[in-house]
């Protein structure tokens, strides 16, 4: 496979629609079994890649670790995040990934939403 792909791995099918020209997976599970069963050699443009990704799988800290260690390193990483930690756990991982000589040309975007939330006004009375 000498063409590069565009990956998204995001489960909120709802709040988050699938990019023209992207190949979309809704869960780690899926995504890490497409490239060890069927293309070990992928090579990934843009990785858009959601942290939380339901309870008892793997997310996306463990997608970034998965793919240093299966040396695919993609030209920019889109981190989607819940919470601005979940987006600074993400960006933790890459950043020890790059000290190991993994993702060392990858640009890092990054995009916090919240779904559902209700906004709360701390101070009413101003």
């Amino acid at each position: 496979m000498s063409k590069k792909l565009n990956i998204m791995i995001n489960d909120d099918v709802e709040y988050q629609k699938t990019p023209e020209n992207f190949m979309r997976f809704k869960s780690g599970h899926d995504f890490m079994d497409y490239v060890k069963f069927e293309h070990p050699e992928l090579q990934i443009n843009i990785l858009s890649l959601k942290n939380n990704l339901g309870y008892w799988r793997p997310d996306g800290g463990e997608i970034i670790k998965f793919l240093a260690e299966v040396d695919i390193n993609p030209t920019s990483f889109d981190l989607v995040a819940d919470t601005v930690n979940e987006q600074l756990r993400m960006r933790h991982f890459i950043e020890q990934a790059q000290v190991k000589g993994h993702f060392a040309d990858a640009q890092i975007t990054t995009m916090t939403y919240a779904k559902k939330t209700p906004v709360i006004n701390l101070y009413p009375f101003q």
